[in-house]
């Protein structure tokens, strides 16, 4: 099946569902006063056809897009990680674990005495260099905070 066939198809269905969403609110209208219940259960049968007939024109006139990463991944500096947890301590992060990676980048495990928001911390992070924050969030089983980033200038002394 073509995507035009398909799209032509999908069309057809969409006004098969407008008539019975229409059909719905006629009796509802005939039935309100006699019997609120089914008049109540015809608005949401019309609703519903309403609400799937939007949900798939919304995918017929969307243009495909192409996925692309969040964040352009920068080739980070290399930095030794005792220079970097020096520098991190320097700005008030409580430095539990640091992880380095094969691509210059790090895991920051906090403390759990750090007691900030994520904003606050990835504030403070960025005043020890140009950094990039790939992840953040808590990590699963010990629900530990972490923050996954590389730097992308040294950190300053």
């Amino acid at each position: 099946m073509t995507d035009a066939a398909l799209e032509a198809q999908l069309r057809r269905l969409m006004d098969v569902w407008a008539e019975r969403a229409a059909e719905a609110r006629r009796k509802v209208e005939q039935l309100r006063y006699n019997d609120p219940n089914q008049a109540y259960r015809q608005r949401g049968m019309s609703e519903a056809y309403l609400a799937v007939i939007g949900d798939i024109e919304s995918l017929l006139v969307a243009p495909e897009q192409p996925t692309q990463p969040a964040l352009p991944v920068l080739p980070f500096v290399a930095v030794k990680v005792e220079v970097a947890i020096a520098a991190l301590q320097r700005v008030g992060l409580l430095v539990a674990e640091l992880h380095p990676h094969h691509d210059s980048s790090f895991t920051l495990v906090f403390s759990p005495l750090q007691n900030s928001p994520f904003e606050d911390r990835i504030a403070r992070l960025e005043k020890v260099a140009q950094v990039q924050v790939l992840d953040y969030g808590r990590l699963p089983g010990s629900n530990r905070t972490y923050v996954d980033f590389g730097f992308l200038t040294p950190p300053t002394a």
